[in-house]
């Protein structure tokens, strides 16, 4: 799930740094997907959240819109192109 269930909204993170410490040129906010017990990036998988490491990271929930990381903008729009 990808939405806060009270409110039904979008769940996006920018990444600032990595666990290693490294910071992000230019970070981008991404979508976010909750598989398992760990919050992750669309894009890349990456794994963020208290107890999760290192990394620092900004969170904000939307109603719509806010993606600008090509890569998972790129994987939405195939999702959405899927017809069932």
């Amino acid at each position: 799930m990808s939405t806060n269930t009270q409110t039904n909204r979008i769940h996006l993170v920018k990444m600032i740094t990595d666990d290693g410490g490294e910071k992000y040129e230019n970070p981008t906010w991404h979508f976010v997907q909750h598989i398992g017990d760990s919050p992750r990036t669309l894009c890349g998988g990456e794994v963020f959240g208290e107890g999760e490491g290192r990394a620092e990271y900004e969170e904000k929930w939307v109603d719509r819109g806010g993606i600008n990381c090509k890569q998972c903008l790129q994987i939405i729009k195939r999702i959405k192109a899927i017809r069932l």
